[in-house]
């Protein structure tokens, strides 16, 4: 009983070592292979979404460049501009002896043409802003910092703000900004939450362009500046769940809407890309990359301003679970086949065993009778097939009547 079972379970250990193990290293291979593809296809496709995104940026910062210098020269503007400042040094060259009503006729004249113009370049500043509705306001604010001309858009509508509602803005600092600037130079400011003149921050993201504008280029003489207020929601919306960080490494864009405008000028959170990231942003370096870890795959690409400094950074992340949720569950489904061929090798090698130990115990059996010269002549071994089994019972069968007779021949001799 002891050798049938030892039999056995080396017969069941040997089957399902042989069938399972090369499952398991098939299986293994093929997931490793698996994770090791899809991870592939998360870094390319991250890559090519944050390369779309930058050109796309970058393309719609440039369009807002181009828009600002196309307006500053468009040919409304322009006339207003060049009659204002003729005006302003007819008035200063008048002298004090000219009579007063041919004083008098002549400013009006010239009112009358610079008010004409004045509308003119009303009507044209609005069909701009209709046809570019991306611009919050677009305003030309003279030397002295009034606003001169102020169109909005609500996003449904373009509308012209009424003279008597246009402000003074020389103590802003987008005014004080683009003042300092010479000739076609454009400013951009930070991207940020509008503020009004209390300080009190909005939850509407903006980003202004503006250039200084000139009575006469020629002598350069400043008639103010033209400037654009951006309504950034219409390509931060684009990004998704793709975040930006802008130089100073606060979000201008995350999945967690709580974890935006951490910046002193903004909401004041203090979140940044330090809080964010950690020990992991001494991996993310230079202007482009990816970082793999254990739980997240992580692409970036730095974006450029034109006419500005800043950089900010588009980061496309994936946590890895969410990517090999498939995988996994064709783990599970290799799992399952793997113990279903461990039950079924169990089965098959306790058959097997049976059907090895039984004949292979009572050979064993014999051979010890036969070895104690127990039962030789009355035990015939026979019935064990034409296999390894029968031809050893035949060499045992040999070996019993060998012994028989050796024992007559000591029999007749004694």
């Amino acid at each position: 009983m002891k050798l049938r079972r030892k039999l056995r379970i080396q017969l069941v250990i040997m089957i399902i070592f042989l069938t399972s193990l090369p499952i398991s290293i098939v299986g293994w291979y093929i997931l490793q292979k698996s994770v090791d593809s899809l991870e592939g296809q998360v870094m390319a496709h991250q890559l090519t979404q944050i390369n779309l995104l930058k050109a796309n940026f970058e393309a719609v910062l440039m369009g807002m460049r181009e828009d600002l210098l196309f307006l500053s020269q468009y040919s409304s503007f322009t006339h207003y501009l060049n009659l204002q400042g003729a005006a302003l040094t007819s008035d200063s060259l008048q002298g004090q002896d000219s009579p007063a009503e041919a004083k008098a006729a002549a400013s009006k004249a010239v009112e009358n043409v610079l008010l004409q113009k004045r509308q003119l370049l009303e009507q044209d500043f609005l069909l701009f802003s209709k046809a570019r509705p991306i611009y919050q306001q677009v305003r030309y604010l003279n030397e002295q910092g009034l606003e001169i001309v102020r169109v909005e858009n609500t996003g449904s509508k373009s509308q012209l703000v009424n003279r008597n509602k246009l402000q003074n803005q020389v103590g802003w600092d987008y005014f004080k900004q683009v003042m300092k600037l010479s000739g076609r130079q454009v400013w951009v400011s930070p991207l940020g939450l509008f503020q009004n003149k209390e300080g009190e921050v909005s939850f509407k993201p903006v980003i202004y362009y503006g250039i200084n504008v000139y009575y006469n280029v020629r002598t350069a003489q400043k008639a103010g500046i033209l400037i654009f207020t951006v309504d950034a929601r219409s390509f931060l919306q684009a990004l998704g769940t793709v975040r930006l960080i802008d130089e100073d490494g606060f979000f201008l864009n995350h999945p967690d809407p709580e974890k935006t405008w951490g910046g002193p000028r903004d909401r004041k959170t203090g979140y940044d890309k330090v809080r964010e990231y950690g020990q992991l942003l001494e991996e993310i370096q230079g202007r482009e990359g990816v970082v793999k870890t254990a739980g997240m795959i992580l692409s970036y690409q730095t974006v450029s301003i034109p006419e500005s400094k800043q950089k900010w950074l588009l980061v496309a992340q994936q946590e890895l679970e969410s990517v090999l949720g498939e995988i996994k569950q064709g783990e599970l489904a290799w799992q399952a086949s793997l113990g279903m061929v461990i039950v079924l090798a169990l089965g098959m090698g306790i058959v097997i065993s049976i059907r090895l130990g039984r004949p292979l115990e009572e050979l064993a059996g014999l051979a010890e009778a036969i070895s104690l010269g127990q039962s030789l002549e009355s035990t015939r071994i026979e019935g064990y097939g034409n296999n390894e089994f029968g031809q050893l019972a035949e060499a045992l069968e040999r070996m019993r009547i060998s012994m028989v007779k050796a024992l007559e021949r000591v029999r007749q001799r004694s």
